[in-house]
């Protein structure tokens, strides 16, 4: 008779068994495992970094520049439909962020990521 809180067993032709991967022995999962966790740890850490210092409030930023300086010159000089190329600053990404900025750079042997195409409304 079965009786409630007894465990059940398996028929001896159904046991299941541990799964194992083909061509890796135990010690080489343990190191794949604790790879995985502790990629998962410095990826958990990374984010939270970067989400403090985005946290933290900043004064605005003005866009007026000095006379006669150089942003000023520049400035003066863009018109619209100029291209625009910039480079983000890595450290400053989350990782998947990271990780496309930094195979783009490798990819097009360049130092920029974005390009910009200016738009100036002349009247106001």
């Amino acid at each position: 008779p079965k009786l409630w809180g007894q465990p059940q067993r398996w028929p001896a032709q159904i046991q299941p068994q541990p799964q194992r991967c083909a061509g890796v022995d135990g010690h080489a999962m343990m190191m794949l495992r604790r790879g995985a966790a502790l990629g998962a740890v410095v990826a958990g850490a990374w984010t939270v970094s970067i989400e403090a210092q985005r946290s933290v409030e900043r004064p605005a930023v003005s866009v007026a520049f000095g006379v006669g300086s150089m942003d000023d010159q520049i400035m003066d000089t863009l018109r619209s439909g100029d291209l625009l190329l910039l480079a983000q600053h890595p450290p400053a990404l989350h990782l998947p962020a990271l990780a496309a900025t930094v195979a783009w750079r490798s990819a097009a042997e360049s130092a920029f990521d974005h390009a910009a195409v200016l738009l100036r409304d002349d009247l106001g």
